[in-house]
């Protein structure tokens, strides 16, 4: 697991609350922009 990634107990706690309703264009996984949000907020 790098530096910033989530370990499945906080992934399981993060991903109800994230929508799954697609919109616009194709994004990454949900799981790649959550790190990233924590990167750049916390990092």
């Amino acid at each position: 697991m790098a530096r910033y990634d989530l370990s499945e107990m906080e992934w399981r706690l993060i991903e109800p609350l994230l929508p799954n309703k697609p919109r616009g264009i194709a994004q990454v996984g949900d799981r790649r922009v959550s790190i990233g949000v924590f990167v750049l907020g916390f990092g």
